[in-house]
């Protein structure tokens, strides 16, 4: 497979090829019993098509039904807030200068935290559609967000019969231990200081947003956007 989900215990650990404390504190994340797993992009559909706020156009999904939806599929419109994921000022990035990880995991852990009393959606996509390269993506987004779940994985490719034999018959990448990219995602996030938790570690000036990467294990936590 392209990347790896399953490690032995021998490559499991500090240092090793797709561990960190970032990226164990976002992946434990997927395993809650608060988390309900959305398989296909007809299931997103439903859910962002009753989500409150949605609007169900007139116009027919082009060649839906080429991609699982209904042939009775409608595009749906849905009004987002002012701050989106686009926003620059929120980005840190892990291993960059002025970037205090030990800091923004603290900050990390506590929306982890607080998110367990939500239902969490998780999503798994592929990213690259050749044999050559392949990568297998997850969402975990609360219950509320369901049309950016819905046009995440529109974006992408779901996990259809066919691509899912093309990505186990695609080349590893790399050396073969490239893991899984792995996104926690709440735009309901609010910030709020805590005993070990500061909120200086953020580049956003108002304090109220973060996106936070780490490239060397693909992990990233989006937080009130």
């Amino acid at each position: 497979m392209s990347t790896k989900a399953y490690y032995p215990l021998n490559e499991i650990g500090a240092g090793k090829v797709g561990f960190s404390k970032t990226r164990s504190i976002i992946e434990a994340a997927f395993y809650g019993n608060n988390v309900v797993k959305v398989n296909t992009l007809k299931e997103a559909y439903n859910l962002a098509k009753n989500s409150p706020g949605t609007i169900v156009t007139d116009m027919p999904v082009y060649r839906g039904e080429e991609f699982g939806l209904d042939s009775d599929a409608r595009v749906l419109l849905f009004n987002d807030g002012a701050i989106t994921g686009r926003y620059a000022t929120a980005r840190r990035i892990a291993g960059e200068p002025g970037v205090d990880c030990d800091a923004l995991d603290k900050v990390v852990m506590d929306a982890v935290y607080t998110a367990r009393f939500k239902k969490l959606y998780h999503a798994t996509v592929y990213a690259g559609l050749d044999p050559e390269f392949m990568v297998k993506c997850h969402l975990l987004i609360p219950e509320g967000e369901e049309n950016i779940l819905y046009n995440w994985m529109l974006n992408f490719q779901y996990m259809s019969d066919d691509y899912v034999k093309m990505y186990k018959a695609s080349k590893p990448v790399g050396d073969g231990k490239e893991a899984d990219i792995y996104i926690f995602s709440d735009p309901q996030w609010i910030p709020n200081e805590a005993p070990g938790v500061s909120l200086d570690c953020l580049s956003d000036p108002a304090k109220k947003t973060l996106c936070y990467f780490n490239t060397e294990t693909n992990c990233a936590c989006i937080l009130g956007m």
